[in-house]
């Protein structure tokens, strides 16, 4: 379901099947009405981002789910009070201008569920930046979980060319960390928090511990 054609068609959109396709042109607190509608729906969503804008905006709707409200916040509970994600990217040829293009396909699994093992710690906050290189941020992820698989790892970003960097980073460490034999799935909760009087994205990555059938 591609968001912004969704959004028009009003209630029926919840009904849908699929993923929700966010491209540049999504709107952040639409795509969070839709993303919440299915996690109360069915539990779970997923939604597919291509480029950074895409990608900043489906993190943000997660950041809103996943951002408290002020106590002093007067409207009905939201449906939804947390969100947790991972994500995993593939790689697809377009056809754009006549030319074949390289495109990458940035997909998270969301939940309304679980996240048991993402803590509120003291340990080191990792800042992402628009100049970060994708390969030593996964690496030092990586060797994080490697060094301690309970730890939970705080990653800031802020604009959409730092938050594309974060993600495919993750998608990254989940590739490496499976190469090292470890199963268990990297996950993330989001919110907004304020900073030096900036609006920053706080991710939280935690490994997922996957159960064991007898």
């Amino acid at each position: 379901m591609e968001v912004t054609d969704a959004v028009r068609g009003g209630p029926g959109m919840t009904r849908s099947t699929g993923p929700l396709r966010v491209s540049s042109r999504t709107d952040a607190l639409k795509l969070r009405g839709a993303l919440s509608a299915r996690l109360t729906q069915e539990g779970v969503a997923e939604m597919q981002a291509a480029g950074q804008m895409a990608i900043g905006t489906a993190l943000k709707a997660i950041a809103i789910i996943g951002t408290p409200r002020a106590a002093d916040d007067n409207r009905p509970p939201p449906r939804n009070t947390g969100a947790v994600a991972n994500v995993k990217f593939r790689r697809d040829t377009v056809m754009k201008d006549g030319e074949l293009r390289n495109l990458t396909i940035v997909s998270f699994e969301v939940s309304n569920q679980g996240g048991e093992e993402i803590k509120d710690g003291a340990g080191e906050t990792i800042r992402v930046s628009r100049i970060t290189h994708i390969g030593p941020l996964a690496s030092k992820i990586t060797s994080e979980f490697k060094e301690d698989p309970t730890k939970t790892v705080t990653v800031r970003v802020m604009g959409p060319q730092a938050t594309s960097i974060a993600m495919k980073a993750l998608c990254v460490t989940r590739n490496q960390l499976a190469e090292d034999g470890v199963t268990d799935t990297p996950q993330f909760k989001a919110q907004f928090i304020r900073e030096n009087d900036l609006s920053i994205v706080e991710i939280k990555v935690g490994i997922q511990k996957e159960e064991v059938t007898k």
